[in-house]
């Protein structure tokens, strides 16, 4: 005491070195050499022997948090990262909470410095558990996930986004926009990097159901976007076809240079609707929407059709089947024979429409002459429309395009002329 009370410093040192070589207890030798190291890096300004005697204080009692502390510091000035690892290693495995987190950040500190990034990494990983509660927590998890993308590790920035997200207050509309980042950074990390797409899906419907994020349209669209590509991938046809029902039911009417692709979504839908949920009034509808900013696109044309005929919208499938026949300028004589035909058949049974289907089956043969059924149709309906001059026509017609090999068919042909003749013979003449 006298020594210290003069400031006799190398007799104060002399005398706490005679007492440590008597052999005192461990705490009193710890804190023998604790006194030590005080004078070497104070006084003496010797701070590679205030560690040397701070090491054998650590030796007299390993778990001393003070010793540890200080040990910590003198390696931190002296720039021995190493040693400073090995402390802080011991620091870490005696405290917790708000100081464990410290000494977990000053050890990722430590493990960056000696080129041993993914060490610091899980050390950082290891302060989820001591980060606190509340805004506090909210603050630590934001400090802790900064580093985790600087070294490719996206995987530890999800878990801590997904931790940060946990901990915000929901009520709290100060979150709000946090909230909506979160969301965004990791559907963004599940979708492109880290190849969960069930996650990105969660985090994507989360954000589109917020009515906030309506408030930024370039975002709010990215992410109807990148989910209805999900959506797809995945095969969920039911929820594709309400997202993408929602988005094309609530957007603005397009612009002239965006008909195209508005038209394809509803194309889209229309195919979802009829293919997979088998819902044909919807999908006639939006075959419909299609078909309004694509006229010349023949799926469009030929779903309505379709659905229409399966709905028995026999008027709807006229009408498209007229629609086809103006379009397909390039089709051949049998194809537009064929569409005539199958127009003839719907205006005359089942618009009982008979001078639009004999018009069709006209338009068919004078498209293809050698279309026999489209020919018999057409002697059918003047038969029954008692157009017996216009029926013994057509059944010569049908014997002047008849081969000779045909002998048969031709024979019939004539019988049926004979019949008409005999039977009809004042309307003929």
């Amino acid at each position: 005491a006298l020594h210290r009370a003069g400031g006799r410093h190398e007799a104060l040192l002399r005398t706490l070195e005679e007492e440590i070589a008597t052999g005192p207890d461990p705490e009193r030798r710890a804190a023998l050499e604790c006194e030590r190291a005080r004078l070497f890096e104070g006084e003496l300004r010797a701070p590679g022997r205030a560690l040397a005697a701070l090491e054998a204080a650590r030796t007299a009692a390993p778990g001393s948090i003070e010793v540890l502390g200080d040990l910590e510091r003198l390696y931190a000035d002296a720039g021995r990262m190493r040693e400073r690892a090995d402390v802080l290693t011991a620091l870490i495995e005696r405290t917790d909470g708000p100081t464990r987190l410290g000494h977990l950040r000053a050890a990722a500190e430590t493990w960056t410095a000696l080129g041993a990034p993914e060490t610091s990494l899980e050390l950082l990983w290891q302060g989820l558990p001591d980060a606190g509660e509340g805004l506090q927590r909210v603050e630590q998890l934001r400090e802790l996930a900064t580093p985790f993308p600087k070294e490719g590790r996206r995987d530890l920035r999800a878990r801590v986004a997904e931790a940060e997200l946990a901990a915000l207050d929901r009520d709290a509309a100060v979150f709000d926009e946090r909230r909506r980042e979160l969301h965004w950074v990791l559907a963004d990390a599940y979708r492109a990097e880290l190849g969960r797409p069930d996650r990105a899906e969660a985090h994507l419907r989360a954000l589109l159901d917020d009515e906030g994020c309506k408030e930024d349209p370039s975002r709010h669209a990215a992410a109807e976007s990148a989910l209805l590509g999900l959506l797809r991938a995945s095969d969920d046809a039911i929820e594709l076809e309400t997202r993408l029902s929602r988005h094309l039911e609530q957007a603005e009417p397009p612009a002239e240079e965006e008909r195209e692709t508005r038209g394809a979504l509803w194309l889209e839908l229309a195919r979802l609707r009829h293919e997979r949920l088998h819902r044909l009034g919807l999908a006639a509808e939006a075959f419909g929407q299609a078909r309004e900013l694509l006229p010349e696109d023949l799926d469009a044309l030929r779903g309505l059709r379709t659905t229409s005929e399966r709905l028995g919208r026999h008027e709807v499938v006229a009408d498209c089947l007229d629609a086809e026949l103006e379009l397909r300028s390039d089709a051949s004589a049998a194809e537009r024979a064929a569409l005539y035909r199958t127009l003839g058949e719907i205006t005359w049974q089942r618009l009982d429409n008979t001078t639009r289907a004999s018009s069709a089956f006209a338009a068919g043969l004078e498209a293809d002459p050698t279309d026999r059924v489209c020919l018999r149709s057409l002697q059918t309906l003047f038969e029954t429309m008692e157009d017996w001059r216009g029926a013994a026509d057509l059944y010569e017609s049908e014997v002047s395009i008849l081969g000779e090999e045909e002998h048969e068919d031709r024979q019939k042909a004539w019988l049926r002329v004979g019949v008409l003749a005999r039977d009809h013979l004042d309307d003929i003449t």
